[in-house]
């Protein structure tokens, strides 16, 4: 599955699975990816919730956005 995201060059086309984490900076987002790389999106955190929340992403804060599917442990501190 991928989501077509707006980014300061035009639309991008991202598949699901590369995504780890989106992280907001106010009003503009970052999409975080496995490959360490990072989208710069010009979509508020609540467009792409609205857009992901049926994908397996869940909202742990109010600045981040994680795929549940990439969490592979969770540490209790």
């Amino acid at each position: 599955m991928k989501i077509k995201v707006k980014t300061i060059n035009g639309i991008q086309i991202v598949p699901l699975d590369d995504m780890v984490y989106i992280e907001v900076n106010t009003p503009y987002s970052y999409i975080h990816l496995k490959n360490e790389k990072k989208i710069f999106c010009m979509e508020s955190l609540k467009i792409l919730e609205d857009k992901l929340n049926s994908f397996g992403f869940f909202r742990i804060h109010k600045c981040y956005l994680i795929n549940v599917n990439a969490v592979s442990k969770l540490i209790k501190n």
